[in-house]
């Protein structure tokens, strides 16, 4: 059983209920669901940004060190991970509006 905050009162609730016990304000079934893919896709954006980082500091050496195969490999995965991150941001606006 998890809790979810009433959208009405804000009071803690099980996501079992039909109604809050509080206020007797009906309670979607959406709240939950949106709530669950938000913190998905926050995960997910995080990853990319993290994974972005270590592309964009591989790319720093390789520039650093003229090695055209590092810069390759910086610049491939760059791209992948923008790609990834635009995805991110379309699947938050697709699940949420």
């Amino acid at each position: 059983m998890a809790l979810i905050s009433c959208s009405e009162c804000g009071r803690q609730i099980s996501n079992q209920a039909k109604v809050c016990p509080n206020c007797g304000v009906p309670i979607r079934l959406s709240q939950v669901t949106i709530e669950k893919t938000s913190k998905e896709v926050k995960k997910m954006q995080v990853m990319g940004w993290v994974v972005l980082m270590i592309f964009v500091i591989i790319g720093l050496v390789a520039i650093n060190q003229n090695n055209t195969v590092l810069m390759g490999v910086g610049s491939f995965g760059i791209f992948s991970v923008l790609i990834y991150i635009f995805y991110t941001q379309i699947k938050k606006w697709w699940q949420h509006g």
